[in-house]
């Protein structure tokens, strides 16, 4: 039954493993070492409403905000 309802299970992670002392788009250029195209970033920035942050070191963020920062599976 539960294969019926629930097809898809995903996880959500609490700790994203973000850099600190480093930008938003630094973290998200390490993706790039990875071998992760991270050639939509700067549209998924727009889609979240979180652009105008993307400069800001993730120690400036606050929780709630840092958790909206791309993951690798969002790309």
């Amino acid at each position: 039954m539960a294969c019926l309802l629930f097809p898809y299970i995903g996880y959500i992670f609490q700790d994203f493993k973000l850099i600190n002392e480093m930008t938003v788009m630094d973290n998200i250029n390490i993706l790039r070492i990875e071998g992760i195209d991270i050639s939509t970033a700067g549209e998924l920035l727009e889609k979240l409403e979180i652009s105008g942050q993307k400069n800001k070191k993730i120690k400036h963020l606050s929780g709630a905000r840092s958790r909206e920062w791309p993951s690798p599976g969002r790309w």
